[in-house]
């Protein structure tokens, strides 16, 4: 885990608040709260151009299913 530590941003413990945010408050009803990113506890900002782009996000797809096929198979 040590290893691997660096590549996450915040502490293990604490992963979840910004799912839970997402899927608990009311504030992301309000506020119509989509596509955005959330970092913990609830601080939200605009994604990114290339999160919004749909061919990038399509390659990624393509990209995930074929490695997902290599491990499997």
């Amino acid at each position: 885990m040590n290893t691997i530590r660096p590549l996450f941003k915040d502490a293990i413990e604490e992963g979840c608040l910004s799912a839970l945010f997402a899927g608990t408050s009311p504030r992301v009803v309000e506020d119509n709260l989509r596509g955005e990113y959330i970092y913990p506890p609830d601080e939200v900002t605009s994604s990114s151009n290339q999160a919004k782009d749909e061919e990038l996000g399509g390659q990624l797809i393509t990209l995930s299913d074929t490695l997902v096929k290599q491990v499997l198979v």
